[in-house]
């Protein structure tokens, strides 16, 4: 890649990090998207902007300008009118589109493509979504200076979101296991049961002995990876999901010393050569934490904690079970730095704002709400709209949209080019594109 220098001349330099984009189709936005119409998920428009757009502004602010985009093949023409249509909106980005078989997109998993594009990422990655929108109090900086600072040079840095109350018909939460004091993701499980049982392994209790579990939490799908994890996916390549594989994986080897024994050394190469050394020598004595300890690997049995990682009441969250903690207290708690992998992890709360993935009808429509609250200040005129037509300040109106008299619209996001007849009364409602409602 090459830079202007401070002289201005152009230098050769490795980005600090590396973007990936992720679009795919967008089953669960059914029937917003239609491929065979042309209407795809990145183009989607939230507050009247393709959700796509609040993606690059974000990677923009942040400075991270290398950006590799992956969609599927059949997505690959609308999204490269738009970015180029739209190049003056992201002058600093340097944007890669690149685009995967139809019927290979419909079956490879997130890991799977960035296995398949992983010799075009030289540095760190910033991989993430093309449906998350952030709310401004959420600059990507956050996670990168989280990623950045930490001293133990973390194999992923994982943005977790903060959701509100569980829906009663709504998919079961994932389970996630942290240590507070050092914001380290320990166990990710997407199908327990809120009315089961956990297992939880002894030797990640020994090395963390207070874990709190939340199913509070929602995993954004915006990660930083180090890039020796695109070595690790080379390696195994039976991981196809991120979330469902990737990330659990990784979480393991925290505490699983023989599978970091495996697979440390394509992770973390760099790692203490004199202490390994040193232990080949005989006159090595490894610390307390090295020798062995009886039953590691046993699991102990212990009731979903439905606290959330940040109670609402304010009290601290318990450890994980009071059993738990008097089996492990003759233990020394070790400092998870002792460890050379670590995956860290940053927590948005839902007070700072709502943040989440267009990638349902609900976060969609909710999204496009909150919009509402952050964009829509001034009366909405016009020359398509009527001088009798009431639009309240809390409402989007595309261009070229044509609102007729007598007609009301209160807190909606109404697409361009649409028309709307008499007498109609609107609130609360999205409209994409070209809809015509007819007079009321």
């Amino acid at each position: 890649m090459l830079f202007p220098n401070n002289d201005g001349a152009i230098s050769s330099k490795t980005p600090e990090f590396h973007a990936v984009i992720l679009a795919g189709y967008g089953n669960n936005l059914d029937p917003l998207v239609d491929d065979e119409k042309g209407v795809h998920k990145a183009l989607l428009p939230i507050g009247n902007q393709p959700m796509v757009s609040y993606t690059l502004q974000w990677l923009e602010e942040a400075r991270v300008f290398d950006v590799l985009f992956i969609t599927p093949q059949s997505h690959k023409a609308a999204i490269q009118h738009h970015l180029s249509s739209s190049n003056s909106s992201w002058p600093s980005l340097r944007v890669e589109l690149e685009s995967v078989d139809d019927e290979e997109a419909e079956s490879l998993g997130a890991a799977d493509l960035l296995r398949m594009f992983a010799d075009r990422i030289h540095s760190d990655a910033v991989v993430l979504p093309c449906d998350f929108v952030p709310p401004p109090s959420l600059p990507l900086n956050l996670l990168l200076n989280a990623h950045r600072v930490d001293v133990e040079d973390p194999v992923i840095t994982a943005l977790l979101v903060e959701t509100g109350e569980e829906m009663k018909d709504g998919p079961i939460p994932t389970l996630m296991g942290l240590h507070a004091q050092s914001n380290t993701l320990l166990f990710v499980d997407d199908n327990a049961d809120p009315d089961d049982d956990v297992a939880l392994r002894m030797n990640m209790l020994w090395r963390y002995p207070r874990v709190q579990l939340t199913n509070r939490l929602m995993d954004s799908h915006v990660y930083i990876f180090r890039r020796t994890i695109f070595d690790l996916l080379q390696q195994k390549d039976d991981i196809s999901s991120v979330r469902e594989q990737l990330v659990p994986f990784l979480c393991k080897l925290q505490y699983q010393p023989r599978r970091r024994q495996k697979y440390g050394p394509i992770i973390n190469p760099n790692a203490n050569l004199q202490e390994l050394a040193l232990e080949h020598s005989t006159t090595y004595t490894p610390s307390p934490a090295q020798k062995p300890r009886l039953s590691r690997e046993q699991p102990i049995h212990k009731s979903i904690v439905s606290t959330p990682f940040y109670p609402r009441s304010g009290a601290s969250t318990p450890a994980v079970d009071s059993v738990a903690a008097s089996q492990i207290a003759d233990e020394p708690e070790e400092a998870p730095s002792d460890y050379p992998i670590r995956c860290n992890v940053l927590v948005h709360r839902l007070k700072d704002g709502y943040a989440a993935r267009a990638n349902t009808l609900g976060t969609y429509f909710e999204l496009n709400r909150q919009c509402l609250r952050t964009t829509a200040t001034a009366p909405v005129t016009g020359e398509g709209i009527d001088p009798k037509a009431q639009v309240s300040p809390d409402s989007l109106v595309g261009a070229s949209t044509r609102i007729a008299e007598r007609t009301t619209v209160k807190k909606c996001v109404i697409g361009k080019h649409c028309i709307i007849g008499k007498n109609v009364r609107m609130s609360g409602s999205v409209l994409m594109d070209h809809v015509e409602v007819h007079d009321g």
